[in-house]
């Protein structure tokens, strides 16, 4: 098996809209086709340099489709609740995140990511917008 790779395209649409017409995923059968395919420039180059589109196949076809996002993930160490003032980290929190992300939104990241357990922690990021993430994997690289 020869595998290789080759940038998505436009001509890839007609595959596309027939294999998500027939994909039983939830998550996946109302996908546009054109979500797996590049916007262009009038000058032909990708309009979201940080996504990259690829078309996986071999001999016999097209074997899948991968789109991929450039993704942050966020890691935040506090200091210890004897010495913490609550109302100053929250306003703190605020303050770096929108700065945060409106800086990973221009250098093309997609989405941030954080992991935690702590309530508090929680209440105040769904207050940004954060939601479960659900149905997630991921590997360190």
């Amino acid at each position: 098996m020869n595998i290789q790779f080759r940038d998505t395209t436009k001509s890839d649409i007609p595959q596309l809209t027939e294999w998500i017409a027939q994909d039983a995923c939830p998550q996946h059968n109302n996908v546009p086709a054109d979500y797996w395919v590049p916007a262009l420039d009038e000058d032909g180059s990708p309009k979201d340099k940080y996504v990259k589109y690829l078309t996986i196949y071999d001999e016999d076809g097209v074997i899948f489709y991968l789109r991929l996002e450039n993704v942050m993930r966020a890691f935040i160490q506090f200091p210890p609740d004897s010495i913490r003032d609550k109302t100053r980290t929250s306003v703190g929190l605020k303050h770096a995140f929108y700065n945060v992300a409106a800086g990973a939104k221009k250098m093309g990241y997609k989405e941030i990511i954080f992991d935690s357990k702590a309530d508090g922690l929680i209440n105040i990021f769904t207050k940004f917008g954060f939601k479960p993430a659900e149905d997630n994997f991921l590997v360190r690289l």
